[in-house]
């Protein structure tokens, strides 16, 4: 990511796996793709929010995020502040 412009997004689906909504948002001035990733996942989980879906299961091919958010990884810095961008 050289450019600073990325793109992430999601699909919802139901418990029987049939895609209910999707969404997609650009992101600009980040300087790694593990910060899209982040964001993209905190971006669906407010999403599922705002829906008033609170129960979900989370998918990601990220296996960086995925250990950061399951702490088998640190994240040296406030995942929380970050997230709040």
């Amino acid at each position: 990511m050289t450019s600073g412009e990325a793109g992430g997004g999601g699909i919802l689906r139901d418990n029987k796996n049939n895609m209910c909504c999707a969404f997609d948002k650009p992101y600009h001035g980040l300087k790694s793709s593990l910060a899209v990733e982040a964001l993209a996942l905190r971006d669906g989980l407010s999403f599922c929010c705002s829906k008033g879906i609170y129960e979900v299961l989370v998918e990601t091919d990220s296996i960086n995020l995925l250990h950061i958010v399951t702490r088998q990884l640190p994240f040296h810095g406030n995942l929380h502040a970050f997230c709040r961008m």
